[in-house]
């Protein structure tokens, strides 16, 4: 008996697995590959910007204690995502890739979801699927490590168990739209508005059911006006929340958010669901598709509340949040699109939501039984239809790729921290004063300094004992000029220097990046280079006596007639070249008469035994200096192959140095020079070094 009861058994899981139609789940897997994908391309080729950095700066800090405990803090904005970041960085490590592919798998389950969504609502499932895989907006956040796309992902997931439980209540169903509900505000505490709004459609659901069963019973319309009584005390106990965390007095939130009307909060919204682009960068044609998509499900969904309790649950869902956040934007002002990314997802069903198609009745006409005008009517209204959406598809591709602004251009689109602190790394030297203004943004230094050269660099120094409101050239220079150093480094944010140290005038860089950009009688600026979101400034002061650190042992080296190399000196880094870092190196010039062309220097590295230059630093030399004064010049030498990018090779290498007419082109004048044995030559080896790996 028990053999029999085994065999049959296995029968029974035989005859399951072959009722599965596999085909949905390998369609499903199809779909979720490709979207994984399409978020995964160029995931690591954009710089982390300052939020990123500081969600990373947040994670790494946070111990799991204190994770746990956040979950519990109202003040907390996204608990849980800083939780789940933490253990996906202890499994993936800290890199780029690492702290955004977590938004990446967010992103990718919120797609699915929502075309889930859309087949329980009988909305064309293909046409939801070219909406939302491309749209700009949840791409943009599934490529950046902050909260967002998990708090897309969650308001997704609550969407589609609310839809669960209004159409058949159970209490498994309560239980996981319950669960959702508190995911969906320990993602992000801005979720409150979204469980607010479900709790609405519930109420009003219930009361339609009540009314269809024929129950009218006192208790329950006693029960309806309490819970929306209990729920309007929540609401304002929220708007207060809200107040007191967002309000517009508050410094650390008024510096880094945009204040906005309603009317701009409005406009700034529909440019950043349409496109993900702000208002005016484009013209407003592009948007007339998803306005025009937009408008039509509206007007559907209204025609529609009546009727089918799904149309006005979407109303819900969508119109209360909006209601409730719009209360709070009446006091704090203060306003960012992606404060909406939870309702993302009804914007998409709104899209597609023309395409509904209502179960039909029983004794409903048949499209066989249609007049020809009414089948004419129909293929219009399609045709129309695809034509919006293939619309909207297309412009969403469109601003993928436009260039500037756009996620899968070969732009920077976000603040190039990675790369400006690779060009600091290998120019500055040990003895030089690096400041970062503000000071919040040597998270950025933490980051990346370590990452792009295997050298121990300075420690980042600020400005905080500044009062910025009361700033002055004469303080800034006093206190440079504590440290006794001749050259100093400004690692500056125009933005946030802009908004923390406010110039009395339309100055990029603040007051303090405007004394860099200027200098005064005793600091002069050295040089400026600038990327998206950030700068490169530097000044130093002329040399006092550079002769003290000559040696006797070094002869001069002659260039031409005019140009004299004085002197030179390596201070390595921990007293060794690493491969990847960098040669510090300081060229002491006497020129002999004064030289009006312009003059460019090189300095290269050439394995000890080959010909080949596999290294190089180039620059102009100076033309101002007086006649058989000493000048100090500072460069530095990347220690990676020019061609590939990647470190040297260990081993002894050479130092050359090369001067020539830099206006001369197509044909190249080297300078002629004399070497230790007398030989004339263009290329003076220095010394050599030995490079070493990390």
């Amino acid at each position: 008996m028990g053999k029999v009861a085994w065999i049959t058994s296995l029968n029974h899981v035989h005859t399951k697995i072959l009722a599965i139609e596999w085909r949905h789940y390998r369609r499903s897997s199809s779909i979720f590959i490709v979207v994984f994908m399409l978020r995964c391309y160029k995931l690591a080729a954009q710089s982390l910007w300052f939020d990123e950095l500081s969600t990373w700066w947040a994670v790494s800090q946070m111990s799991w204690l204190t994770g746990f405990k956040q979950l519990w803090v109202p003040q907390a904005g996204y608990p849980l995502y800083q939780l789940l970041l933490k253990m996906w960085i202890s499994l993936l490590g800290q890199s780029e890739w690492a702290l955004r592919s977590f938004s990446v798998l967010s992103g990718t389950w919120a797609v699915m979801i929502i075309i889930q969504i859309a087949h329980r609502l009988s909305l064309a499932r293909s046409l939801v699927c070219g909406l939302v895989v491309i749209a700009p907006l949840p791409l943009w956040y599934a490529q950046e490590s902050t909260a967002y796309s998990l708090f897309f992902c969650t308001a997704a997931m609550l969407l589609l168990t609310i839809i669960r439980l209004l159409e058949t209540p159970t209490s498994l169903k309560l239980v996981q739209w319950i669960g959702a509900a508190l995911i969906c505000m320990s993602s992000h505490r801005l979720g409150s508005l979204l469980v607010i709004g479900c709790l609405v459609a519930g109420l009003l659901r219930w009361s339609q059911l009540n009314r269809l069963q024929g129950v009218n019973r006192p208790i329950s319309r006693y029960w309806l006006r309490g819970a929306i009584v209990g729920l309007s005390f929540c609401t304002i106990g929220l708007i207060g929340y809200g107040v007191k965390i967002f309000r517009v007095d508050n410094p650390l939130v008024s510096q880094s958010h945009r204040q906005a009307t309603l009317i701009d909060a409005l406009e700034m919204t529909i440019w950043s669901f349409s496109s993900n682009q702000n208002p005016g960068d484009f013209s407003w044609l592009w948007l007339l598709p998803s306005l025009g998509l937009a408008s039509w499900g509206l007007v559907k969904l209204l025609l529609d509340c009546r009727k089918h309790w799904q149309a006005q649950t979407l109303l819900c869902l969508m119109l209360v949040p909006i209601g409730l956040f719009a209360i709070l934007l009446g006091w704090t002002k203060l306003y960012e699109p992606r404060y909406m990314i939870g309702l993302y997802p009804l914007w998409i069903l709104i899209l597609a939501y023309p395409s509904v198609n209502h179960p039909k009745k029983q004794n409903s006409s048949s499209p066989a039984a249609l007049s020809l005008r009414q089948r004419v009517q129909a293929s219009q209204t399609r045709l129309l239809y695809h034509s919006l959406t293939f619309g909207v598809i297309g412009v969403n591709l469109m601003m993928l790729i436009v260039p500037k602004t756009g996620l899968w251009s070969n732009n920077p689109v976000r603040e190039q921290y990675r790369e400006a602190i690779d060009y600091l790394a290998h120019q500055i030297h040990q003895d030089d004063i690096f400041m970062v203004h503000p000071g919040y943004l040597s998270l950025a230094w933490f980051y990346y300094a370590p990452r792009r050269s295997p050298d121990p660099l300075p420690h980042p120094l600020t400005f905080t004992e500044f009062d910025h409101y009361a700033t002055t050239s004469a303080k800034i220079d006093a206190y440079l000029q504590t440290f006794g150093q001749q050259r100093s480094f400004l690692l500056v944010g125009p933005f946030h220097a802009r908004t923390i140290d406010p110039p009395p005038s339309d100055q990029a860089y603040g007051i303090i990046g405007s004394f860099y950009q200027s200098g005064n009688g005793a600091w002069q600026p050295c040089g400026q280079r600038d990327f998206l979101g950030v700068a490169i400034l530097c000044i130093a002061q002329p040399a006092s006596n550079p002769t003290k650190i000559s040696r006797s042992s070094y002869v001069p080296v002659t260039f031409g007639q005019h140009i004299v190399l004085h002197d030179y000196q390596i201070k390595p880094f921990a007293g060794k070249f690493n491969a990847g870092g960098s040669l510090p190196i300081t060229l002491f010039w006497q020129y002999t008469q004064p030289f009006s062309e312009p003059h460019q220097l090189t300095l290269a590295l050439r394995r000890v035994g080959t010909s080949e230059l596999q290294a190089f630093e180039w620059g102009l030399l100076a033309q101002a200096e007086p006649r058989n004064h000493l000048s100090l010049d500072q460069r530095a030498i990347r220690l990676s192959d020019y061609r590939s990018g990647q470190p040297l090779a260990a081993g002894r290498y050479e130092i050359v140095l090369m001067i020539q007419k830099a206006n001369i082109a197509p044909n190249t004048i080297w300078l002629t020079a004399q070497n230790a044995n007398g030989i004339s030559t263009n290329q003076v080896i220095l010394t050599t070094i030995d490079v070493s790996n990390p």
